[in-house]
């Protein structure tokens, strides 16, 4: 709850702004406006921030008419600089610009919204039982916590060059929620366009988005792009984890006892990795495996590919000697995000071009080691 002009926040300790003193020409103006950005991040509730948004477009924006259709949680971050300009201060010319490409944006969803719940009123008319749909909801859910993650991005643009992203837990947030598989397949569509876009700025291929993004550094933009790829691991690791509990559909009882008392690490969440079923181990041409405290990646190719692989104990068996081996990586986390992206043909060379020795693998498997990929 907002407290009066000058009384101190109980929730941010920082004392309510006078925002009509907020002037672009006042050398104090970046910093004013952080602590101005900060306190409503704080202090005003997501309903007013819609409340807000809705009263600024209506006094200077009057074409968008669809807004309050959208469900409060849409305008935590835009809301916050509305509320700003509505107590009369005045906000950055990038804000001004975001505000008015956010509004347009929301605007065109409103108007579906509303739509669809016209159509939906006519429908039950027709049919009173119908209901919302499972993607409905679904995505609904989805929407709920990515507007804690749009917060987050609200925090590096009110203070880029403080902001770490390492103090920020997505996949936390995610299992807090609940959230499944079906719903985290939303959060990826969501932010997947943000990522290619962020990529493209880094690469400086693209000269209009260079300078779109040119009021930060290039370490700044680093900083965004690595909070988007941060939440895309997050989705896709559990995902991948849903994946790989889910009971296969040929699952013969020999295999099970045969890798039963294999140790492995199911999941590392440092880089978003998820190992794959063992029980898929038997029969394989190939296994791929990471040890996660000696940054080595392996590969165990079968001595008789009509044989395959096989599991004795806690150990991977009738793999060649001599051509199954593993290699340490410098920089794990963006070596093993290329190689996801790898396909068969592209991973046949992808051990040959790490620059390192090769060591020949010894088939123990322990807690330390990742199942990466099984090639059948």
């Amino acid at each position: 709850m907002a407290t009066r002009k000058g009384s101190v926040s109980s929730t941010s300790g920082l004392l309510r702004p006078d925002y009509k003193t907020l002037d672009r020409d006042k050398k104090t103006y970046d910093n004013d406006f952080r602590k101005a950005m900060y306190y409503v991040h704080y202090e005003i509730a997501i309903k007013k921030l819609k409340t807000e948004t809705v009263k600024y477009a209506k006094k200077h924006h009057p074409e968008f008419e669809h807004l309050d259709a959208l469900e409060n949680y849409y305008y935590s971050v835009i809301g916050k600089p509305c509320y700003i300009v509505n107590q009369g201060g005045c906000v950055p010319e990038l804000w001004q610009t975001h505000i008015v490409e956010e509004l347009a944006k929301l605007e065109l969803m409103g108007a579906e919204i509303k739509l669809e719940k016209e159509q939906i009123k006519v429908e039950k008319e027709d049919n009173p039982t119908a209901q919302l749909t499972i993607q409905d909801r679904l995505r609904d859910q989805a929407s709920k916590v990515a507007a804690t993650f749009d917060g987050w991005v609200d925090d590096f643009m009110i203070d880029p060059k403080s902001f770490k992203v390492e103090n920020y837990d997505p996949l936390k947030e995610m299992q807090t929620a609940e959230l499944k598989a079906p719903h985290v397949r939303y959060i990826v569509s969501f932010y997947q366009p943000e990522i290619k876009e962020l990529e493209i700025v880094v690469k400086k291929s693209d000269e209009e988005l260079s300078e779109a993004y040119g009021t930060y550094s290039t370490l700044q933009v680093k900083k965004l792009l690595k909070l988007y790829q941060k939440i895309n691991d997050a989705a896709t690791l559990i995902v991948d984890t849903s994946k790989v509990n889910r009971s296969p559909r040929k699952k013969t009882v020999s295999a099970d006892k045969k890798v039963s008392k294999l140790k492995y690490m199911a999941t590392f969440a440092k880089f978003g990795l998820v190992s794959q079923n063992p029980v898929d181990i038997i029969g394989a041409k190939e296994v791929w495996t990471y040890n996660t405290k000696t940054r080595k990646i392996g590969k165990y190719i079968a001595t008789d590919e009509a044989i395959g692989l096989d599991v004795k104990g806690a150990s991977i068996s009738e793999y060649s000697p001599t051509l199954s081996v593993e290699k340490t990586l410098r920089k794990p986390e963006q070596q093993l995000r290329e190689f996801k992206g790898l396909g068969k043909v592209q991973l046949r060379k992808f051990l040959e071009n790490i620059n390192a020795v090769a060591i020949l693998l010894k088939g123990r498997i322990n807690e330390n080691i990742i199942i990466l990929k099984i090639q059948k």
